[in-house]
């Protein structure tokens, strides 16, 4: 499967963080050997870039697609139905940015800074889920 984005990313600002997609963003991921489908309505802060990086890279260019194809596995952990490794998302990320035409040193920087820090979010969802799976509720989130 060659990697490759079939529709565009239209998002709606509602005044900021987060944007909400207003039409499916759909990939081709050669990664996971499939069609991310991200469902219009879903909500997404683009990269998740430290502010103190934001001169050279800013939380919005050209990886926005890519970014919200990683929110989606990040947030849901799965793709198809199964559970996927973190690696693999991080690894769709750097596809996506690579389709979106962003430059391999952007695409290393970013991609590196996924693999040190993006852990403390993966395992943030994964707990968010296995308490709504449990019937808990985190009140202090």
């Amino acid at each position: 499967m060659t990697p490759a984005f079939r529709s565009s990313l239209r998002v709606e600002d509602d005044g900021g963080f987060p944007f909400t997609l207003l039409e499916p963003l759909v990939f081709d991921s050669a990664v996971l050997g499939g069609t991310v489908i991200v469902p219009a309505g879903f909500k997404t802060d683009f990269a998740s870039i430290p502010r103190g990086l934001w001169n050279i890279l800013p939380p919005v260019g050209k990886y926005d697609a890519g970014a919200v194809c990683h929110d989606l596995l990040y947030r849901d952990g799965a793709f198809n139905g199964r559970a996927i490794e973190r690696g693999d998302a991080d690894k769709v990320l750097r596809e996506a940015m690579d389709c979106c035409g962003v430059n391999r040193i952007q695409r290393s920087l970013i991609y590196a800074g996924l693999r040190v820090g993006g852990w403390v979010v993966w395992r943030r969802y994964r707990d968010e889920a296995r308490d709504v799976q449990d019937g808990r509720d985190r009140p202090f989130r």
